[in-house]
């Protein structure tokens, strides 16, 4: 039945089951006469593509958006270099239990919303509440069948609430990803990685890397675990506990090689270490 739908909806048996950002948008729109928006406003306002889009430079942008609206027969991808091979790649279903609640009581239904999907969001903007995370296997049935928050049961959802503390970090966390994801591209501001990484290291006083020659990440790291470690078993997180490796793991990688486009939920957690709020890092940037 999914792959029906999917085929009458996008005109491809798969094309409605992914997650992130499904491909063949086009064809959606016109087989729904537009009835939930134009091609731009549903890419920006109903899938996470404005997580993704602050930090693609525009003359990349602009190929990667007419590949995902494009047919999802179409075998050949945008330009080399784009981030295509896991861009909008499926994120972990999320949902907080007062929404599913409350969607149940007032319309015997519910919803995977797009605010909890968004990479870096692990607070409900609502509840303040943590999100709960669907396990691996259950989502991929989840996405199979169509299923919807309120069609689980309580040993579908990943491990227990954090503890307070951890709390407080994770609404640090998330603020990043709502403050900095788009929903129309009329807000969309571009964000140079490169900088954005040199800007990091200024912050954080360290010097660029030199060909060659190995860099210390050790105190950063440090530092970095200290205030984030106990997030290490948040799912969608646990990239947090590779600083703790002697390249300083994503740490190393996003500071020294260079920032990862595929991963948003990894340079929020960069950039909430070195500038604490949203503004400060915006006011540094212009």
């Amino acid at each position: 039945m999914p792959a029906q739908t999917s085929r009458m909806l996008f005109g491809h048996p798969r094309a409605a089951l992914q997650v992130g950002i499904p491909r063949g948008i086009d064809e959606f729109c016109e087989r729904t006469q537009e009835w939930l928006g134009s091609a731009t406003e549903i890419l920006f306002g109903r899938t996470v593509l404005g997580a993704y889009a602050p930090f693609i430079a525009p003359e990349s942008l602009e190929p990667l958006i007419r590949y995902v609206r494009g047919s999802p027969w179409q075998r050949d991808s945008p330009s080399a270099g784009l981030p295509i091979r896991r861009f909008g790649h499926a994120p972990i279903l999320r949902a907080c239990p007062a929404c599913v609640a409350e969607q149940t009581d007032r319309m015997q239904n519910s919803t995977w919303l797009r605010i909890h999907q968004l990479p870096g969001v692990y607070l409900c903007p609502f509840h303040g509440r943590p999100l709960l995370s669907v396990r691996n296997a259950v989502q991929r049935q989840a996405m199979r069948e169509w299923r919807l928050p309120h069609h689980l049961n309580a040993q579908d959802w990943n491990g227990t609430a954090p503890i307070e503390s951890a709390v407080d970090e994770l609404r640090r966390l998330s603020a990043w990803s709502m403050e900095l994801a788009i929903d129309q591209p009329a807000s969309l501001r571009y964000f140079d990685p490169n900088r954005v990484a040199q800007l990091c290291r200024d912050r954080l006083g360290v010097a660029r890397p030199v060909a060659r020659r190995r860099t210390d990440w050790r105190p950063i790291a440090v530092a970095f675990i200290d205030r984030f470690g106990t997030l290490a078993t948040v799912p969608g997180l646990e990239f947090i506990a590779s600083a703790e490796r002697a390249d300083g793991g994503f740490i190393g990688r996003s500071l020294g090689s260079g920032i990862d486009l595929r991963y948003p939920e990894r340079l929020f957690a960069l950039l909430c270490f070195a500038f604490g709020a949203p503004k400060d890092f915006i006011d540094s940037y212009a």
